[in-house]
């Protein structure tokens, strides 16, 4: 993650290396404004806008920058804006996001599960272990550890969850950057 787009209030030094200087943060308006402003077309804005949410909700986290770059590789669309929307999946949304997977996995199903407290206590005794290890040791320790009647409803519920979001994210935000460069241009000739 680039150090403009770092959630975090760490410090780092200034870039003439004195002293620490809080990072700036980002909040989801001025991410969004990047996105409008990206120099490309807006259909591989959007379609990377759409990947990006797609892969955010599956249970892919730890992975998921792979995963858009490897789909860069067979399909066109704008890398970064997939990146930016991917790190909505994070520390603090991990367990939302991943219990929405997990219950509309079950439903899919036709099955019950775990409560969220259940999964919650299941997961964070799952991080636990995994934590012990590499990072490719740990995702495997994740999964065992989380088990086959967790994991399954979970991808199955972050497909059709991530479909779902993919799918009304790419016209949205393909007719915001249209509407946003139009009102450039509109700027633009109202300047000359």
């Amino acid at each position: 993650m680039t150090e403009e787009m770092n959630p975090t209030n760490e410090r780092e030094p200034n870039a003439a290396g004195q002293g620490p200087q809080p990072k700036e943060k980002l909040s989801f308006r001025q991410m969004y404004r990047k996105l409008l402003q990206l120099d490309d077309t807006p259909h591989s804005i959007a379609l990377g806008a759409a990947l990006g949410m797609f892969i955010t909700f599956t249970p892919t986290v730890g992975i998921q920058v792979l995963i858009v770059l490897i789909l860069s590789m067979v399909v066109r669309f704008n890398r970064f804006a997939a990146i930016v929307l991917i790190y909505l999946s994070n520390p603090v949304t991990i367990i939302p996001i991943y219990y929405a997977d997990y219950v509309i996995g079950l439903f899919v199903q036709g099955e019950s599960g775990l409560s969220l407290e259940e999964f919650v206590l299941l997961w964070d005794q799952s991080v636990i272990t995994a934590g012990e290890v590499g990072f490719w040791g740990a995702t495997q320790v994740l999964f065992k550890s989380l088990g086959t009647d967790v994991i399954i409803p979970m991808f199955i519920g972050g497909g059709v969850l991530g479909g779902f979001v993919g799918v009304v994210t790419y016209p949205l935000t393909l007719s915001w950057v249209q509407r946003y460069r139009e009102g450039r241009q509109g700027d633009n000739h109202q300047d000359s």
